[in-house]
């Protein structure tokens, strides 16, 4: 590598480190909702009382509902590190979670060299899709919650690169890689499947039919194992957990929006019932809301695809900043830049990248393009796009690069926001009242803090 590359990148690597630690450390986010169930689970593990969220519950792990939480990959690893650590301790998760951030942007710009050469354009390339990666405020604000994207974005990109080698290679070892890593990421989100089972197609396609079992082997056995604990305990069929066929439901009724709103009969039946009762109602009404209402069904799975690529869905409206009216207009403002970086440029890369030698590519390109297809037949929520964004940071990175060489015109660029626009108006005409009533909570939330500061200090 260049020194130069190489000064650049280390200065960006550290720069992730500090800058994740300075968020983490700063705001101090407590762990909510799905983040406090995985950090109870974990503790729970951690403390020898299995896969619980409820430590009452823990001599009759039946009545306990952790398998309707997504894992147990995030789980674990968090788990792990309480056990060493001899008890609950958030600032070495933050920490742990920084270090992935840092290995997260050296593979992707590892995989910038990997799919461009280690000459000037896949040097440039990846030390800008670093850098964004390092700055994209979704990024680093994620890293400072007990959440399982950090962790799934480590192990997704790691995985990408060991795959692409394994397929211009053929060699042994990095099929071990790509399966292993595949394998844990499909542990913590089984939306990770299908790109295992792409591999292992295009593997046997060329007739390797050694590596494409090697492929499978730890998604096999992680899920497999995973499932068949399941299965036993709960004395029925259960594919990982019970939150596939309750994000199939929430997202396909009568009544959806597209996003995580629950309705009332689903909320109460939510309540009264376990999760894997439940599961069964939850797939029998999915396929009958398929059967009786198919316009319906496909007029939804528009509406979540508008959602999905809506330029105005900006992360911003997380807990920890209620009562920060700046902090929150700041967030907002800077995840909405980025957002339309990511997906203008982004998608405009794609489109240049994948234009020629498309054979080649195919892995590469179904990454891509199942990390939407995946989400949007369940529900959406921005954070469910992190995924895909991962990808977009060297595709955005890639057409920014060519816009400076002028090897593609801003004419494509216009055209590829042209797009978005539309995508987010149909978004805005499904779900305008949404965006009309965030603003107003926006707008009292200013006011109310513009009124105590006047009382605090104007009076005083």
């Amino acid at each position: 590598m260049h020194m130069r590359s190489r000064t650049i990148l280390v200065l960006i690597l550290a720069g992730i480190f500090f800058t994740s630690l300075t968020f983490s450390f700063y705001y101090r986010i407590s762990p909510t909702t799905d983040a406090k169930a995985y950090t109870r689970i974990a503790r729970n593990l951690a403390a020898g009382l299995g896969y619980i969220e409820h430590y009452e519950n823990a001599g009759d792990p039946l009545r306990d509902d952790a398998i309707v939480r997504v894992g147990p990959g995030y789980e674990f690893f968090l788990a792990g590190i309480y056990w060493f650590l001899g008890g609950e301790n958030w600032s070495v998760i933050w920490a742990v979670q920084a270090i992935l951030r840092v290995l997260t942007a050296f593979f992707i710009f590892k995989l910038s060299l990997l799919l461009l050469g280690d000459e000037r354009e896949g040097r440039s390339v990846g030390i800008l899709a670093a850098l964004i990666f390092a700055v994209f405020p979704d990024f680093i604000v994620v890293g400072g919650m007990l959440l399982a994207e950090t962790f799934l974005m480590f192990f997704l990109i790691i995985a990408t690169y060991y795959s692409i080698k394994l397929l211009n290679t053929g060699k042994t070892s990095y099929a071990i890689f790509a399966s292993f890593f595949l394998g844990v990421a499909s542990l913590t989100r089984p939306t990770a499947i299908p790109a295992v089972l792409l591999l292992a197609v295009l593997l046997a396609h060329r007739k390797r039919w050694k590596l494409a079992f090697v492929s499978l082997v730890f998604t096999i056995l992680f899920i497999g194992g995973w499932s068949l604990r399941n299965s036993f305990l709960y004395g029925r069929p259960l594919f990982t957990t019970t939150a596939g066929s309750y994000a199939l439901w929430i997202g396909n009724n009568a009544d959806a929006t597209g996003g995580y709103d629950k309705t009332p009969q689903i909320q109460e039946l939510v309540s009264k019932e376990h999760s894997v009762e439940l599961s069964q109602k939850a797939f029998r009404d999915y396929f009958a809301f398929i059967i009786h209402r198919p316009f319906k069904f496909i007029e939804l799975q528009f509406r979540k695809t508008a959602l999905y690529f809506s330029l105005l869905r900006p992360m911003g409206f997380w807990l920890y900043l209620n009562g920060k009216p700046i902090d929150r207009l700041i967030t907002i403002g800077l995840s909405g830049a980025f957002t339309v970086l990511l997906f203008v440029f982004g998608v405009a890369g794609v489109w240049r990248y994948f234009r020629e030698n498309i054979r080649e590519k195919y892995f590469l390109l179904g990454a891509v393009l199942l990390q939407p297809v995946v989400v949007i037949p369940t529900y959406v929520e921005t954070r469910y796009r992190y995924p895909f964004y991962l990808f977009l940071v060297f595709f955005a990175a890639y057409a920014v690069w060519l816009l400076w060489n002028k090897k593609i015109t801003p004419k494509i660029i216009l055209w590829v926001f042209i797009l978005f626009l539309v995508v987010s108006a149909i978004d805005f005409l499904y779900s305008g009242d949404v965006f009309i009533g965030r603003f107003n909570d926006i707008r009292r939330e200013s006011f109310s803090s513009q009124m105590r500061y006047y009382r605090e200090h104007v009076k005083s």
